[in-house]
Formats: C-alpha cells, structure tokens, sequence
C-alpha cells in the first residue's frame, strides 16, 4: 500500500501515525513504590498542506486535540509545551521557532486516572520562502509540583513530534473547505503495539495482545466511520523504527480477517490477524517488525499503525509495549 499525496488543491491531510505513547514509573517522591504514569496521543502526529499566514487548530480541522492521561492513582500536575527538536527525524527541519505551534494551556490538573484534553494549533508566518517545507516540533508534557501531586514524583516527562509540511501554493479556498467539512481523527487502537515472544521461522503466528485478545479499534468520532485495513510496506511510511531495530517482515506475511471496518460512533471492533514468519528468518538479528494500516476517510488520509515486533527468545520480565 502507498500513501496518497494530495496537491494543495485538496483540503490539509493529516497523517496520525504510532498512535498512542506512554511512560510509567515505579518511584514516589517520598521512595515508596507507586504505580501510574503519563499517556499521550501525540507520539507522532503528520499534517500535509498547511497554508502560510494562517493559524490551524488541530481540534477544529481534525477532531485531534492533545490528550494527556493520567494513570497515577492520584491527581497530577501536568505541564505541556512545544520545543524546538535538537534532532529532527529524515526529511524535516526543526521549527525555527517554538511559538509556530501554540497550545491551549502551559499546565493543567488531570484528576487519578482519568484524560484531560488541550488544543494544538499551528501558527505559519507569512512567508512564502516556506512552501513546499517540512518541519518537526516536539512536544513534551511533564509531572510539575502542585498541591495535587502528593506521591508522584516531578520530572516524570513524555515527548511526543507534531510533523507537518507547508502547502506549495497560496489556496484559501481549499483552506475553507477543509475547516467547512473537517476530517474526524478521533479512533484508537488498542494497543497500538504488539511484542510477541518466542517465535520461531516458518511458524504461523496468532497477533495477541497481553491479555489474549485481538487489537481493539475504537470509534471515538461522533459518527460511524468506514476504516479501511491493509498491511503495508514500512519503507513506504513515515514510521521510524525504535532504535537498533532493523525492518524484515513483508507486508504479504500478515493476514487480516477484515479489510473493511464500518463501525458506529463510540463501538469498538477486534482486527483479528495472523502472521506466517518465513522459513529463513533470522530472528537471532533481531526482531522482525511488521506495520498494519488502520485508515479513516476516502481522500483525508488519516492514519494509524499497529506495530507487531516478534521475538525469539522468552518475554522479559519487564518490557515497555
């Protein structure tokens, strides 16, 4: 599957990919063990076309503001902020200044388990020198002091990269039109990560989450929604792998049980799928990773990916899906 590209005659795509991140801790601030950490849905976020002189707001054209979660058992201070990235990913440019992307509110109090939601909007000088770039800002949202904060410890912190590019072109038509009839980005996947263990060469594969059941794509838009599922060539993507790791799974080793999902505002639906490893694979290199495509909307393009890392020795005591 190859991605689309939209002229900037068509409305702003935004390309939602990896899906959800998190950090948890194991440390209070008083030493004693507390369970809990930060959640985000901007672990990498990619808006195509945007027009210069404008300002967008995530919310408003996409249904995508910033979540940010809470999993500590008692309320948190949380700060977010957008910053200039010190290594920009293959193919884009740090913002050269913060202030383009601006946020609903620096901090705010998210109650113990529980979401709390902000709005990013990206502010484009008027300048056409920009058309036609690509930039990176980064996100990070960060555990702060309050009185909220009893036994979290400050300085527990997640970044997450809001990718976008400039549209080549003046069109304020097309801009209206994409705020007219914006897009609804708002569907998960859970999780957005599978790790499976103890896998061996020309074995077929049952893709299980840790409590053996399928992934989980939740409909989270005010309307039902047409996704459609495909497993898909990394290379092909703008998915940057984790560190060390290496991409050798093909995309005709997964089989999906569903290439089409219609699925009702608020219901959830599993993707069953199963994956036959080849015969000479190598997994003592490393782990094979394959990508699998959950998309929503005909010519919006938005994205998620469910990564799937198999492994062939045992499940590690600890490890972070």
């Amino acid at each position: 599957m190859t991605t689309r590209r939209f002229s900037a005659l068509r409305r702003p795509r935004l390309l939602l990919a990896c899906g959800w991140l998190w950090m948890f801790s194991g440390l209070a601030a008083s030493g004693a063990p507390v369970r809990g950490g930060l959640k985000t849905n901007y672990s990498k976020i990619f808006v195509e076309n945007l027009p210069i002189g404008h300002t967008v707001s995530m919310r408003r054209i996409a249904n995508l503001p910033l979540v940010v979660g809470n999993r500590f058992g008692t309320s948190v201070t949380i700060s977010v902020r957008a910053v200039i990235p010190e290594t920009p990913r293959p193919g884009f440019e740090a913002v050269p200044d913060a202030a383009w992307i601006a946020l609903e509110a620096s901090n705010i109090v998210v109650s113990a388990d529980s979401e709390s939601t902000l709005d990013v909007s990206i502010a484009l000088p008027d300048d056409e020198s920009l058309f036609g770039r690509r930039f990176q800002a980064d996100l990070i949202v960060q555990t702060e002091p309050g009185r909220e904060t009893r036994q979290v410890a400050v300085g527990y912190q997640i970044t997450g990269s809001l990718l976008f590019s400039v549209a080549p072109l003046r069109n304020e038509a097309a801009l209206q039109r994409a705020l007219d009839h914006p897009a609804d980005a708002s569907f998960e996947l859970i999780p957005p990560r599978i790790d499976l263990f103890d896998v061996r060469a020309g074995q077929t594969v049952r893709v299980l989450a840790t409590n053996h059941t399928d992934v989980a794509l939740v409909n989270r838009s005010a309307g039902t929604q047409r996704y459609v599922l495909a497993s898909v060539n990394p290379a092909a993507t703008t998915f940057t792998p984790d560190p060390g790791s290496r991409f050798t799974g093909r995309a005709d080793e997964v089989r999906l049980a569903d290439d089409e999902i219609l699925l009702p505002a608020g219901s959830t639906h599993g993707v069953p799928m199963e994956i036959t490893v080849p015969a000479d694979a190598d997994l003592d290199k490393g782990p094979l990773i394959y990508l699998v495509s959950v998309r929503s909307g005909a010519t919006q393009g938005i994205e998620q990916f469910i990564k799937i890392y198999l492994w062939n020795g045992p499940r590690p005591e600890a490890v972070n899906l």
